[in-house]
């Protein structure tokens, strides 16, 4: 991937364009709900509260803000009522203190992505600075894709934090939903929280068993605010897809599913065009 520094220098120099275009897709640390100290709620909300996601999103990996786990691209599927995510330490120190883990020393836990990412690496590098800061000790763990896949196949294996895209493969929520947090997906890389709850399988499976779209849309929401609720996941951002392209080239349509956008068909060259 290239830095966003690349990408502003590109988009600097003359006849080139940089689209931009937010996708359905994001970018979650995944919190290990089976493996100490990530088991317990306090200390995944904790993590979540000690992320700068502003710094995160402008400076080292622009994207839009992801409130909970569906990118409001689902527009009729997403809870628009969930609160956006905060970084705020004094917070975060004091989940940390009602968690079953305080005044039991550091408090260890790892740190996984995907090695050779850079931005990544500097995300994972906050990571551990801010929360070593409030009691903790995290080990940063590097891992090619491969590994990863690997470690993912059992909670005992998973890291307890491992940075992760996930988005949809086919237009519907479900997408999103089963494959991450429903008990039959377990063991892959999408599922690495290790949710294996059967609230959530049983509002996923409903929502799958009725062709009712605004029933599927209310299970769907319902499941938003339960995953937040259990602090699944760090929701860090909704990746913005960008393209540095010549300047001459139009009829670029943004697809939010899979890599439709890229119809060559549909493209011409006009260098008189704005």
């Amino acid at each position: 991937a290239l830095s966003n520094e690349a990408f502003e220098s590109i988009g600097a120099m003359p006849g080139y364009k940089i689209l931009e275009n937010p996708t359905s897709t994001g970018f979650y640390i995944k919190l290990n709900s089976q493996l100490a100290p990530t088991d317990d709620v306090h200390i995944r909300k904790a993590i979540a509260l000690a992320m700068d996601y502003d710094t995160i999103r402008e400076v080292i990996y622009p994207g839009s803000p992801m409130n909970g786990p569906l990118a409001s691209t689902f527009a009729d599927a997403y809870l628009d009522t969930l609160p956006p995510q905060q970084f705020d330490m004094e917070a975060a120190a004091a989940e940390v203190a009602q968690s079953g883990y305080a005044d039991k020393g550091l408090i260890k836990l790892n740190m996984s992505w995907v090695a050779g990412l850079g931005f990544e690496e500097e995300i994972a590098l906050m990571f551990k600075s801010n929360l070593d800061s409030i009691g903790f000790d995290v080990t940063l763990q590097p891992e090619p894709w491969n590994r990863i896949t690997e470690l993912a196949a059992s909670p005992e294996t998973t890291p307890n934090a491992t940075q992760v895209f996930s988005g949809a493969s086919y237009p519907s929520p479900d997408a999103i939903f089963y494959v991450q947090y429903h008990s039959a997906a377990k063991g892959s890389w999408a599922s690495m929280e290790w949710t294996e709850n059967p609230e959530i399988d049983s509002l996923i499976d409903a929502a799958r068993s009725t062709t009712n779209v605004d029933e599927q849309n209310g299970y769907y929401k319902e499941l938003q605010q339960k995953l937040v609720d259990l602090q699944s996941d760090v929701f860090v951002l909704v990746e913005n897809k960008r393209h540095a392209v010549n300047a001459c080239l139009q009829g670029h349509e943004w697809v939010p599913m899979q890599s439709w956008e890229y119809d060559f068909a549909n493209y011409w060259w006009d260098c008189a065009a704005k």
